[in-house]
């Protein structure tokens, strides 16, 4: 019996990046179903939505990590993956629900909206004054619509502070807020705007001259 496959995207396979190195064996692969492709170590999880889908959808499978890796496709191609394994919990690999992992909007205690490529900036730039073996960081949000990042020291060690302002967005491309049930309008540049916020830095005033 011939099998449908799935066919993935390179974005599919950003996913791969909620497994750290040291995750359990059990957890090394990524789960592909109706609802996306998933992965997790069971400290982060990242779900990325499948790419356009023509026809009946393939049975949810998994595929181990390392093969998956192999397979990553360039640009704006495409890869049919292959058979991968039933989409179940064996002796090699737990498959949890994720659904039931990942919360509902309306349990969301408060957001901010962040440029993540700033956001990375600052991150790295802790991890590179941390000597922390786990890299740790608090994140700290503020009614001023900015994130506040401090980094573990040691016993006089170098303090790492950093701060980067939330974006003011006004559209519906992020999803996770929409009410269940209910589908947005096509975004348009007319329908969404985005402008970053800006610190609040008071100035030192300089030497008054007179003339």
């Amino acid at each position: 019996m011939s099998y449908r496959r799935w066919v993935l995207n390179r974005k599919a396979f950003a996913a791969m990046r909620a497994i750290c190195a040291d995750a359990p064996d059990r957890y090394k692969y990524i789960h592909v179903g109706p609802k996306g492709i998933t992965a997790t170590d069971t400290t982060a999880i990242i779900r990325v939505s499948l790419p356009q889908v023509v026809g009946e959808l393939p049975e949810p499978r998994i595929f181990p990590l390392e093969q998956v890796k192999k397979m990553m496709p360039k640009g704006d191609e495409s890869v049919i993956m292959p058979e991968g394994l039933e989409a179940k919990t064996t002796g090699d690999y737990t498959v949890p629900n994720f659904d039931v992992g990942i919360p509902d909007p309306q349990d969301q205690i408060c957001t901010i909206t962040i440029n993540a490529e700033r956001l990375i900036d600052i991150l790295k730039g802790a991890v590179e004054v941390t000597d922390h073996s786990r890299s740790l960081v608090r994140l700290r949000l503020y009614k001023d619509n900015f994130v506040r990042i401090d980094a573990h020291r040691d016993n006089g060690g170098q303090e790492f502070l950093g701060m980067v302002m939330g974006t003011n967005y006004d559209g519906h491309g992020i999803p996770g807020d929409a009410p269940a049930g209910t589908v947005p309008p096509p975004l348009t540049k007319e329908t969404e705007k985005c402008e970053e916020g800006k610190l609040r830095l008071p100035v030192f005033e300089g030497r008054r001259f007179r003339d």
